[in-house]
């Protein structure tokens, strides 16, 4: 995802990033003790919010946003610094 936006592939660049969610929510569904899988999937959102933000899509974005912000808040909640 990160290439194809670097390469002003938008479009490339969400498929790819909402291909890499779909595995990563497996992981975290099916390791919700790995936190290097939730802070991934945390960025991944993070990601294609962003990706959809600069591309004129704030509204579509802010479910990513939203979603980035809740699986990296559970992740502070049960690891505090």
């Amino acid at each position: 995802g990160l290439l194809l936006s670097k390469l002003s592939d938008s479009q490339g660049a969400a498929d790819q990033y909402r291909k890499g969610i779909v595995i990563v929510e497996r992981l975290v569904a099916d390791f919700p003790e790995a936190i290097e899988y939730q802070i991934d999937l945390g960025g991944a959102y993070c990601n294609l919010g962003h990706l959809l933000s600069v591309g004129g899509q704030s509204a579509d974005s802010f479910d990513w946003y939203s979603k980035a912000v809740s699986t990296l808040r559970t992740i502070c909640e049960k690891e505090p610094l």
